[in-house]
């Protein structure tokens, strides 16, 4: 084999380490009924994380958390505001060690409002992600 053509081979070979993107991942983590519709949310966008099953290592983690922790502070948020954002969507960066993405709303039986949340929070997730 000619040199040029040595070096062309070893280009083809070296390039995809050179040009991997390296996927993003998350755990979901005590979703429940949202797993379905966060996961429909992030094929829509375009998978900015890949999503993986709860117990997995990953960079970042998912919860659906209540947004207060006792019953005595819910009633009194409601009460001074008039506002039902009682759940808490959360995307946990586990190398900074804190939330960076949130999306309050309220948790509701009808499937639109459920989905609507979902789809705005990977929105955010993935807002978040490619800003450098």
């Amino acid at each position: 084999m000619r040199p040029a053509a040595l070096c062309g081979v070893a280009l083809i070979i070296i390039a995809p380490v050179f040009g991997v993107d390296h996927a993003l991942t998350a755990t979901k983590e005590r979703l429940w009924a949202m797993e379905p519709l966060i996961q429909e949310a992030v094929e829509y966008y375009g998978k900015p994380v890949t999503l993986l099953p709860s117990g997995e290592r990953s960079r970042f983690r998912i919860f659906l958390l209540p947004k207060f922790q006792s019953r005595e502070s819910l009633t009194l948020y409601q009460k001074s505001t008039g506002r039902r954002d009682c759940t808490r969507l959360e995307f946990w960066d586990t190398e900074e060690k804190r939330v960076v993405v949130s999306l309050d709303f309220p948790m509701s039986s009808d499937e639109l409002v459920r989905r609507r949340a979902a789809f705005q929070f990977i929105e955010k997730v993935k807002q978040h992600l490619a800003t450098p």
